[in-house]
């Protein structure tokens, strides 16, 4: 049976929408952008796709820049300008192929290194006091069920 947009269940389907939509806007407030600014301060903003090209360069060992447009699934100017800001606050650092000038590696700092085990650990604080009281076999079950939903 087709359902229309006018039906209960369209209107409840609609509901989770919105919810899981706010969800995944609160999380990266509070898990990504929260712990960042916990941890580097107001001033010096990190955004999220620095975070993930940081934690990108942690979990490689350094990349080459193309390795890290294609690995993040974002454009070489994108994972250029990234590099560049993380270069600036002192977080990555660039290192030139000596057969190749035009081929940039980068890797991270001891400061980039220190940043990332930082945020991870208030990360990991927050997410242990809001899953506090949580089934975990109740959340995994929910989670496989969405990830099943999203296949089909």
């Amino acid at each position: 049976m087709t359902q229309t947009l006018n039906t209960p269940a369209s209107e409840d389907l609609l509901e989770l929408d919105t919810l899981l939509s706010r969800l995944v806007e609160l999380y990266e407030q509070v898990y990504v952008r929260g712990p960042l600014e916990q941890v580097l301060g107001a001033d010096e903003e990190v955004s999220t796709s620095q975070l993930r090209t940081l934690r990108f360069l942690q979990a490689e060992g350094g990349a080459w820049i193309g390795d890290i447009a294609s690995g993040l699934g974002i454009s070489y100017p994108a994972a250029t300008k990234a590099v560049d800001r993380l270069y600036e606050r002192g977080l990555a650092e660039r290192i030139r192929d000596g057969s190749d000038a035009r081929r940039i590696r980068v890797g991270l700092t001891h400061r980039g290194f220190q940043v990332l085990e930082e945020v991870t650990e208030v990360r990991l604080k927050r997410l242990e006091a809001a899953l506090e009281g949580l089934d975990a076999a109740g959340l995994a079950t929910l989670l496989e069920d969405f990830s099943k939903a999203s296949q089909g």
